[in-house]
């Protein structure tokens, strides 16, 4: 799956808690919300610092509300597909909150998926294929 597929995949399953998901689809999401992230950061800071042309569509990017709105729900979903995908419950996307609870989540989301089935649905490599 390459970034862009990634990013459709991610967007096209806005609020699906439901299913597996890959390696490359978690990672070149967060990458992809990483660079919106520093975009909004970006552009807020030229709009605080007195830049009078400042177009409409940079004024709608740098309001929070609208970066969550569009970027947070992905995330957390796709946070959650791809814990599935290591046969971990969605739950546990919540252990990052807790400071040590970000070494075994980093681990279960660069380890490789489980081959064939688990208990969360199919492969996600074998349900491409067949599309």
């Amino acid at each position: 799956m390459n970034f862009f597929q990634a990013i459709k995949s991610a967007l096209s399953k806005y609020a699906r808690f439901s299913g597996r998901s890959l390696r490359s689809e978690f990672w070149y999401f967060q990458l992809f919300a990483t660079i919106l992230s520093c975009y909004s950061i970006g552009t807020d800071y030229l709009y605080t610092h007195g830049w009078d042309n400042y177009p409409l569509f940079l004024e709608m990017i740098q309001n929070k509300w609208l970066y969550y709105l569009i970027i947070f729900i992905p995330q957390i979903t796709v946070s959650v597909r791809r814990l599935h995908d290591v046969d971990r419950s969605g739950w546990w996307v919540l252990i990052p909150f807790i400071i040590i609870g970000l070494i075994p989540f980093l681990y279960w989301v660069c380890q490789k998926g489980d081959e064939g089935e688990n208990r969360f649905g199919p492969e996600p490599l074998a349900s491409d294929k067949k599309q």
